[in-house]
């Protein structure tokens, strides 16, 4: 266990790394470009995403979760990973204009062909980072997390200056995209470049479509309360989403792709239900809960004035918006660590039906965007989901004994007991109108306060001992 909390405090440290760069980038193209350019780039973005999404989600984590090293079976999948780029580019290429209409900005074609560039990119990426992560070469997949970052947002910062248009937007995640496929050629020659498609690749490969149309069934139903709020509200009311979300939720989901680095590859041997592996996911979810839901409590009431000052004035719609992505965000990464399991260990039955279930409450709530024309179903419905979704995965994989339930319930209720203090906390220290500064001092004490005594009450915690010692 030392070994994987060194690993993930190894990747956690490089995608706060990347956040941080991003966070830059961001502050800085908000103030430099307009609302309706960031309203094409979320436009784009369906697309291309939806893009990235499948082939991150398919042959990659297949690269992950291996059960031998060879050679030729990493560079057949890396084959197959650019046959499998190349093809989804051609069909968001040939769907650009058609979607862009849908979301009735047609304007937002050119950037969608623009952004579509990456999809080949990120194909390789998905199965050289599988490779990295399945090596145990966590430190090396830090380094091409922080050199990309960086190179990306470099680039990105003068495209914006000098283009000062929509189209600038995508420099940087092309840049990104293109130094994290360089780097690891590099570093490990051979390995990282494609070969010869072989036979014994495709049980990885079929195990990568199961996991791509996994990743596909989460992501397209997230596209609907877009959809709902690019057409009824309108494109500057789609622009603060989008802004809302680089700042709430996406910071959070790269610490959930960070749990993910080592998670994925860690739990690909745990295909049965016996003690050990219940032992392990049950104290992987009450130690992860104890952490996760009382930053929601300490943060939630922060963010609309944490979003204020790092856009601008000109943002407010997206401060409104950023605290139901954060708490959506916060919920989904407690959930990622079952459902990567899940996947892993190719539990698809109880990942797919949470996931189904989601899907028909996420888009039943959001069509209340229509009679109510506001964007709060949409918030409503995120968090909603997130949470029908643990839940149902949590009872069923409790039925196929993969975790302990009543331990896992008893740490939620302590965690959320701790996450209501926490936030009663912090709204008396903001109704104390103090100074910036000694507000933040003392959010940030009560937070360190926290990680202290979890620390020191590690082993006295009300909870049964066989969550926290091996059977």
């Amino acid at each position: 266990m030392r070994r994987t909390a060194f690993a993930v405090v190894t990747s956690m440290s490089s995608q706060v790394f990347a956040s941080g760069a991003q966070l830059v980038y961001l502050i800085l193209v908000s103030r430099l470009l307009k609302p309706q350019d960031f309203a094409l780039f979320a436009v784009a973005g369906v697309l291309t995403t939806l893009g990235n999404t499948l082939v991150l989600t398919s042959i990659g984590r297949s690269a992950a979760r291996r059960q031998d090293d060879d050679l030729t079976g990493d560079r057949s999948l890396l084959t197959a990973s650019l046959i499998l780029g190349l093809t989804v580019t051609l069909i968001v290429v040939a769907s650009a204009y058609p979607i862009a209409a849908l979301w009735r900005l047609p304007e937002a074609t050119k950037l969608t062909l623009l952004l579509s560039l990456q999809i080949p990119l990120i194909s390789m990426i998905g199965v050289q980072a599988g490779i990295l992560r399945r090596l145990g070469k966590i430190k090396l997949y830090a380094q091409v997390q922080i050199v990309s970052s960086i190179f990306g947002v470099v680039v990105g910062i003068f495209a914006c200056v000098l283009i000062r248009s929509s189209s600038s937007l995508a420099y940087q995640p092309l840049a990104t995209a293109a130094i994290a496929v360089l780097i690891p050629i590099f570093k490990l020659g051979q390995r990282a470049l494609p070969g010869k498609l072989t036979v014994h690749s495709s049980q990885d490969l079929r195990f990568g479509i199961r996991s791509g149309l996994s990743g596909m069934a989460v992501f397209l139903p997230y596209l609907f309360p877009q959809w709902a709020i690019s057409t009824v509200l309108g494109p500057t009311v789609l622009a603060n989403w989008n802004r809302a979300t680089l700042v709430g939720q996406v910071p959070i989901d790269l610490t959930n792709k960070s749990l993910a680095t080592v998670v994925y590859p860690y739990f690909r041997h745990h295909k049965n239900s016996d003690s050990r592996v219940s032992h392990l996911w049950t104290r992987m979810l009450c130690a992860c809960s104890l952490i996760v839901f009382p930053s929601l409590g300490l943060v939630l009431s922060l963010v609309p004035s944490v979003v204020t000052f790092l856009l601008g004035n000109s943002w407010l719609l997206a401060a409104q918006m950023a605290p139901w992505l954060v708490a959506y965000a916060l919920v989904t990464l407690q959930a990622s660590l079952l459902g990567n399991a899940l996947e892993s260990s190719s539990n698809f039955k109880s990942l797919w039906v949470g996931q189904l279930m989601a899907a028909g409450v996420l888009i039943a709530t959001s069509m209340l965007v229509w009679p109510l024309h506001s964007w709060i179903p949409v918030g409503v419905a995120l968090v909603t989901s997130a949470i029908l979704s643990h839940t149902i995965q949590l009872a069923m994989a409790a039925q196929a004994n993969l975790v302990n339930v009543k331990n896992v319930a008893i740490c939620y209720s302590m965690a959320l007991a701790i996450s209501s203090c926490l936030f009663c906390v912090v709204q008396v220290i903001l109704w104390a109108t103090l100074t910036p500064v000694a507000t933040c001092v003392l959010i940030a004490a009560c937070g360190l306060s926290y990680l202290f005594v979890l620390y020191r009450a590690r082993e006295r915690l009300h909870i049964p001992p066989t969550t926290w010692s091996q059977p």
